[in-house]
């Protein structure tokens, strides 16, 4: 099973039953077209409504529930791809994920159910007026996505992107992939009010600020666990500054799948579905991969003359023929382009 899994769209729609098979701009529009429908129902006729809320059994498809079970299960899909291909810049995971990570943030645009949307609001305030009312007068806080409960909404979207985006910062860990910093630097900073956008590719700075600027995607719907989740894949892109990667060991991945848990907290204290000490396991996962010349009598660093080729075919990036500095000042070629965001050479030793 663990050999069997690929960085490939149809891998990922294999995992998924036929019910949840649909794209998630298709359970969108069937999701709202419905809520419009039934506020509409008495000016309707019954052969009126959309065949495609009807199952085979006759009975009415709830499309929100659908959604979220999508959600979910692809988040879970993706993050199968990135504990499976975790520490090896593949360059189909990486762009596979990044797909997936853009098209759950175009989604949370159209998503009903944020906390700041009156048809929520109303709902948490009786909910949180009835815990007050409770016997000893004491409740308990009720998170806003509670007022959707099995229906999709941007908050269920939001932990899903945090699910993908781990997944991709597993993929590129210890490299410092500049598009994936970007856009972990941008979402990162949906808390410091609106973001300057000059494309909308979803690739440059410029992209994805345009992606992130507008309604439904900012601060109404974090919370403490989502910029934990941010701050997390910000910390697997840089491990160990560049010099250490992640293991695919049956140990690592057992360690990454405890810290990683996709489950997020709602505030430091919240240690309710899993303990967040757990989160530092992820340095049992971590192996150093940065090739360093060792003089066997002092221990001491030295510059020699070696030369390393690598084959990154699969990888991120353009092939690498890196020098050491000795090397390159006796060869007068031009140096190699480098991937943008990664120092020197990485090697597995």
């Amino acid at each position: 099973m663990w050999d069997n899994i690929a960085a490939s769209q149809d891998w990922i729609s294999k995992q998924l039953p036929p019910l949840l098979n649909h794209s998630l701009s298709t359970i969108l529009d069937n999701m709202l077209s419905a809520a419009a429908g039934h506020s509409a129902a008495s000016h309707q006729e019954p052969d009126s409504q959309s065949r495609s809320n009807i199952t085979r059994d006759g009975q009415t498809l709830d499309w929100g529930a659908v959604g979220l079970a999508h959600v979910h299960a692809l988040s879970g899909a993706c993050f199968a791809i990135g504990l499976r291909f975790a520490g090896t810049c593949n360059a189909a995971a990486e762009a596979l994920l990044r797909q997936h990570l853009l098209q759950l943030l175009h989604a949370k645009r159209r998503a009903p159910g944020g906390p700041n949307e009156q048809s929520v609001a109303p709902v948490v305030a009786a909910a949180a007026a009835a815990a007050a009312a409770g016997p000893g007068g004491v409740g308990v806080a009720m998170s806003p996505a509670a007022a959707s409960i099995g229906k999709l909404d941007k908050q269920a979207i939001e932990n899903s992107i945090c699910t993908v985006l781990l997944s991709l910062s597993l993929v590129m860990a210890g490299s410092g992939h500049l598009p994936t910093f970007r856009l972990i630097q941008a979402l990162s900073r949906r808390s410091a009010g609106p973001l300057r956008a000059t494309s909308t590719d979803g690739q440059t700075a410029g992209g994805i600020a345009a992606l992130l600027s507008g309604p439904g995607i900012g601060t109404g719907n974090l919370n403490y666990g989502n910029h934990l989740a941010v701050s997390l894949a910000a910390g697997l892109l840089f491990l160990s500054a560049g010099r250490s990667s992640i293991s695919t060991s049956n140990e690592s991945i057992a360690a990454l799948l405890i810290a990683l848990y996709p489950v997020w907290p709602n505030s430091p204290t919240d240690h309710r579905c899993h303990l967040q000490a757990f989160r530092h396991l992820y340095v049992l996962a971590a192996e150093p991969r940065c090739l360093q010349a060792v003089d066997v009598h002092s221990r001491r660093h030295v510059v020699v003359p070696l030369e390393v080729a690598a084959d990154k075919q699969g990888l991120c990036g353009p092939p690498i023929r890196d020098k050491s500095p000795a090397a390159a000042a006796a060869d007068p070629s031009p140096p190699p382009q480098q991937q943008q965001g990664v120092q020197g050479l990485m090697i597995g030793i």
